[in-house]
């Protein structure tokens, strides 16, 4: 099941970019109306080629459980939104609670394909889609009038990624396997990997928009 957050309203089809296509084919379909008078008409398909955009920039924010990655992200959504991005902001977990949308959960488990929640300034979308509900395809497919996309945890994935590293004693994810993790977010400090404080909001999100544009830097390491 993969699920849609959005409190812009109806997600916009009109401005499309897809992160990792070269062109998105959109299947359209368009209705031709009968003859005056008669209630009839017919659809037809069609196919519009669009090319990608290029100012989308996705980045994971990895780490072990506890380790200050959520509190991360709401310093980095605050700060690129206060410069004018849109952000967009995934959570990528082996459980999600959704008992605060338990109706729609229940109509799910009915068997509807898509089901929502609303207050009337926000909605939640839920739909059933085994096996394409990854934190990669909800984002080229709904998130695509965003500029950043942050994504938290989907760490076994092959995008690039920031690691929080907390006070715990287990060894740090890019000692341990994880790949393309660009640069480490800690107070302690690394000397193996590029690392910012914590509270260096403003160096973390310019890292991520050069790690995002391929010009970022860093310390050579296990990346």
């Amino acid at each position: 099941m993969s699920i849609v957050n959005s409190s812009i309203g109806a997600i916009q089809e009109k401005k499309l970019a897809v992160l990792y296509c070269p062109a998105y084919i959109k299947k359209t379909r368009t209705f031709f109306p009968g003859n005056r008078g008669s209630a009839g008409g017919i659809f037809r398909h069609q196919e519009i080629t669009v090319q990608h955009g290029d100012n989308l920039k996705t980045i994971c924010i990895v780490g072990r459980s506890g380790s200050g990655k959520t509190t991360l992200i709401e310093k980095l959504t605050a700060h690129f939104s206060l410069s004018g991005m849109r952000v967009g902001a995934i959570k990528s977990a082996g459980h999600i609670d959704f008992n605060d949308a338990k109706d729609s959960e229940r109509y799910r488990k009915a068997g509807a394909s898509i089901s929502s929640v609303t207050d009337g300034s926000r909605y939640a979308v839920f739909f059933n889609s085994p096996g394409i509900s990854d934190p990669a395809y909800i984002a080229e497919k709904y998130f695509s009038d965003c500029d950043v996309v942050i994504i938290e945890g989907y760490k076994n994935s092959q995008l690039d990624k920031v690691e929080v590293i907390g006070d715990g004693p287990e060894e740090p994810l890019y000692r341990s396997g994880i790949s393309k993790i660009r640069f480490a977010v800690s107070d302690s400090g690394m000397d193996d990997i590029t690392c910012f404080k914590r509270d260096d909001v403003a160096s973390i999100a310019g890292a991520i928009e050069a790690v995002c544009d391929g010009s970022f830097r860093g310390l050579p390491g296990p990346f």
